[in-house]
């Protein structure tokens, strides 16, 4: 059996749904509820913002007051100076070395440059 297939798509909306059971007759004899007012007052949300407002302004206010400031008493004890013996060995040995890197600075040394090779090879080199 071949059916014909329609190409008229407002066909369906006229047709009653196969699958499914035909809804419960409604009885004209009920009447209809009268809708109550399900409104909700909007002076509680009103009142709780005006309340968190202020909460959060006192907060605020309570951050930003000066602080007291607390002065610390320092005293002032001598600390014990350390007596450096002029002829130490590990002395000696620093300022030899101080000097030494003093004269090893690159930056103060007037030598030329060594020269340098510019020809570039790839080949193997030949002995």
């Amino acid at each position: 059996m071949q059916e014909e297939i329609s190409t008229n798509q407002t066909q369906f909306a006229q047709e009653e749904p196969l699958l499914q059971s035909p809804g419960v007759p409604i009885d004209p004899h009920l009447q209809a509820v009268p809708e109550t007012n399900t409104k909700k007052s909007k002076l509680p949300f009103i009142i709780g913002g005006a309340l968190l407002f202020f909460v959060i302004l006192i907060g605020v206010l309570v951050q930003m007051r000066p602080k007291e400031v607390v002065q610390e008493v320092v005293e002032l004890t001598p600390s014990p100076s350390p007596i450096l013996a002029a002829n130490d060995p590990l002395q000696v040995r620093v300022k030899n070395l101080q000097m030494e890197l003093d004269a090893a600075d690159p930056t103060v040394q007037t030598l030329v440059f060594p020269p340098i090779s510019l020809e570039l090879t790839l080949d193997k080199i030949k002995r």
